[in-house]
């Protein structure tokens, strides 16, 4: 793993153990809120004789690459993405590990006293999928699409599932997330794999539907909300930004 400056200068280079060729290893990092440290998620020890204890999350200074604290984290072989809060002053980097098609884990990853600090946030098998410009609240998502619920300081607080929106067999698909403190964008369809969603405005509290979006033309699977009022769509190579007139 290397950092490089903007002009494409490799500031310095941290080596792990490469993930291995018969896993679904992927690792991911990120900043942590202070912009002091990147956190990592990399290949866990080998220890020859003792069991695979499981995959590293790293805290490395971000200025200087070197190694500050690692933990381990419950998941192995794991295909991981990190997301940051919009809340200010949150603490915390949201890190959804896939572990296969049917297993994720949501880990909230925070550095605290020089030490990696990972807890599990909400049930297995539900990966985050957006958090709120609030401190505690955010977004999972059932893997199979079915549900989306609200979770605040750890603790679900509102659920919904597709088919009350529109009719049995629909499943969210893309990102549901925030598009502000009020509302929340979600698209649904049949399938995951479908070229086109319908999407809809949620109230963010309850999950309850406020209306669905007419746009001019048709819309993309995968919409990004962005918790200022606005989001993204992509179709083919064009990139919309869109907002509620």
């Amino acid at each position: 793993m290397a950092v490089c400056s903007r002009s494409g200068e490799v500031r310095w280079v941290y080596r792990h153990d490469a993930w291995s060729e018969g896993g679904m290893g992927c690792g991911a990092c990120a900043a942590d809120p202070s912009g002091r440290y990147l956190f990592a998620t990399t290949p866990g020890h080998l220890d020859p004789g003792r069991p695979y204890e499981g995959d590293l999350c790293v805290a490395l200074d971000l200025a200087t690459g070197k190694l500050v604290a690692e933990a381990v984290l419950p998941s192995f072989s794991a295909m991981y993405s990190l997301q940051h809060s919009l809340a200010v002053n949150e603490g915390v980097v949201f890190l959804t590990a896939g572990q296969g098609q049917d297993e994720a884990y949501s880990l909230l990853v925070s550095l605290s006293d020089g030490e990696v600090v990972v807890r599990q946030a909400g049930v297995v098998d539900e990966p985050f999928t957006g958090n709120s410009l609030a401190p505690g609240v955010f977004l999972k998502q059932a893997i199979d699409g079915e549900d989306l619920t609200r979770y605040e300081d750890g603790l679900p607080v509102a659920t919904t599932s597709a088919e009350t929106i529109l009719s049995a067999e629909m499943r969210f698909v893309g990102r549901p997330g925030f598009l502000d403190d009020a509302r929340i964008l979600a698209a649904v369809a049949e399938e995951a794999w479908e070229g086109e969603a319908r999407h809809f405005l949620l109230d963010a509290r309850t999950l309850e539907v406020v209306a669905e979006i007419d746009y001019p033309a048709s819309a993309s699977l995968d919409p990004l909300a962005l918790g200022d009022g606005t989001w993204l769509t992509v179709e083919g190579d064009e990139v919309s930004r869109w907002r509620i007139s």
